[in-house]
Formats: C-alpha cells, structure tokens, sequence
C-alpha cells in the first residue's frame, strides 16, 4: 500500500479535513497521513482582493516547503480564503495550491460566496483582526458561524467549498 503524506499550510480544522476528504477521494487504496503546520501568509487576516488573498497562498505554500521539501510521495497543500469585490458584492474565494513533484505547482479557485455588504463594511470599522464571519456570529448570536460562515450563508459547510477545489486540481 502506498502511503502519501499530506502537508496543510494551516492549523484549521477545516483545511486539514478538507485536504484529507479530497486526497482520500482521488487515491482511496493509499494510507493518508495529514498534518497541519501553522506558516504565515504574509497578508493581513482578511485579505482583500484576489491578488492579496493569492500572494497569501503563495507565501504559505513557500513557508511550508520550506519547512517540508517535496518526496515523491509528498503533496502541499496552501488555502487562503479573501474577499473580492465584483459588480458591487462581495464574495468570499478561497484560493487553493497543491504541489507535487510529478505535477508541479496547480492553482485553483473555490466557488464564490456572496457575503453581506453590512457585515465586510462593519467589520472594516472595527479592524483587520475582525472579519465578516465575526460580525455574522454576534448579529445571530451562534460562534460557530464565525469558523464557518459558509454553512450560515449557503447551507454548504466550508469544508465541502475547499473539498470540491482541491479535488478538481488532484484530478488533472
């Protein structure tokens, strides 16, 4: 039985359940060993824009290879989530690195959330360590919304946005 060994760019729970669902999905005969490894991402905790929230993931991803050079049986794995104002609205996307040495560096996207305008404008005012999820959990008094606002807004859990992405990229 081959074993691949999975490096997160995270501490979250979330992401390391997420990269274990989807490396799990493409490679079901493998024994699976995932880890978490809290790296910086150099942006600030609410990045904005596509281009931070991307340098974000790239930072991580550099971090955690610095910590963890590639084998051949190793995949890295980055996420960084971000706000990006499109038409007005703001989404939540989560941009997604895998490397490999046998397919290199894969850049992909989660699908967009669109997040209340009130609660990105009313976390802005209080500062960068308060994003929209914050403010969604106090507004409806549930903290568990604040680690997952995705399940509040779609009915779709986080880990299932991550999931779909990582595992589109370990297909091709």
């Amino acid at each position: 039985m081959i074993k691949i060994k999975v490096f997160v760019a995270s501490k979250s729970t979330i992401k390391i359940e997420a990269a274990r669902s989807a490396v799990s999905q493409r490679y079901p005969y493998a024994e699976i060993i995932v880890e978490g490894i809290d790296v910086p991402s150099g942006v600030s905790p609410q990045p904005h824009g596509l281009d931070e929230t991307t340098v974000g993931a790239q930072n991580r991803l550099a971090h955690l290879e610095a910590l963890h050079p590639l084998t051949d049986t190793d995949i890295l794995i980055s996420i960084e989530n971000g706000l990006v104002l499109q038409g007005g609205r703001y989404h939540d996307i989560g941009v997604v690195i895998i490397k490999t040495l046998e397919v290199g560096t894969q850049i992909g996207y989660t699908r967009k959330v669109t997040i209340p305008k009130k609660a990105v404008k009313k976390a802005q005012k209080r500062g960068p360590d308060t994003n929209y999820g914050d403010i969604l959990a106090e507004q409806h008094n549930k903290s568990w919304i604040a680690k997952d606002p995705h399940r509040f807004l779609t009915g779709i859990p986080r880990k299932k946005f991550l999931e779909e992405a990582l595992a589109y990229l370990l297909e091709e």
